[in-house]
């Protein structure tokens, strides 16, 4: 990365134009390490929890989802033999 401070030693400037291009150096530098730190949570992190939730999780709710299909089943079941009841067969 090209530091915008070192660019303009040669030059003139003025203390406080001096300390603006360390300063953008200084933000620049940052906002690089940031964009690298969120590449790294979208791209590894994110996945890992939302795999690690599909294994733990999931697998839980995929189970409840079968219990709760099953005692549907097992109420229209009951439904059918109470109306065949209460026809007399």
């Amino acid at each position: 990365m090209i530091k915008l401070a070192s660019q303009y030693d040669d030059l003139e400037l003025s203390q406080k134009s001096k300390k603006l291009l360390k300063e953008i150096d200084s933000l620049t530098m940052e906002f690089a390490n940031l964009a690298v730190e969120y590449d790294n949570l979208v791209l590894t992190v994110i996945p890992d929890i939302e795999s690690e939730y599909q294994v733990k999780i999931g697998k839980m709710e995929y189970d409840l989802f079968c219990v709760g299909t099953e005692v549907a089943r097992f109420k229209s079941k009951i439904n059918l033999i109470q109306v065949a009841i209460n026809r007399g067969t």
